[in-house]
């Protein structure tokens, strides 16, 4: 019967689910034109280690409620028995680009005149850009 492989295709991909991982981030390994780590730079930035705090992860985190209603989007596709890396995937580039929207916003406080002077722009977290272009969605499956 249809509706019997229907669920079963429902239990197989909730099973699947819960083996998936999605994480969203600047990884180990990402460098800057220069050739230097650039998750130090991010997590100075997120946590104001030594420069003023400009969270762009965890406040986006927050703002998008811990992007629930993309993760109710992935269980209807699930539900409706469309592939979980698929939908796991939506998920990936909805919160990626989300953070690198946050980058973009120019986040309070305003860079030191000093910063203004040296980078020759009072956008604050992006100088050349390197930081908002690494971050990228990981989807691992165990």
């Amino acid at each position: 019967f249809p509706v019997t492989i229907w669920f079963s295709k429902i239990i197989e991909n909730l099973e699947k689910l819960a083996r998936t991982e999605l994480t969203v981030g600047i990884f180990e390994g990402s460098l800057n034109k220069d050739g230097e780590e650039i998750a130090p730079y991010a997590i100075r930035n997120e946590f104001g280690f030594g420069v003023p705090q400009r969270s762009f992860m965890r406040s986006t985190y927050e703002e998008k409620n811990g992007w629930k209603k993309g993760i109710e989007e992935v269980y209807d596709k699930i539900m409706n028995c469309d592939s979980v890396g698929s939908a796991v995937g939506i998920l990936g580039e909805i919160v990626t680009n989300d953070i690198k929207e946050k980058i973009s916003n120019n986040i309070p406080p305003p860079n030191s005149p000093a910063t203004v002077y040296k980078k020759g722009s009072s956008r604050t977290l992006i100088d050349t850009g390197a930081m908002r272009q690494s971050v990228r969605p990981v989807i691992t499956t165990r």
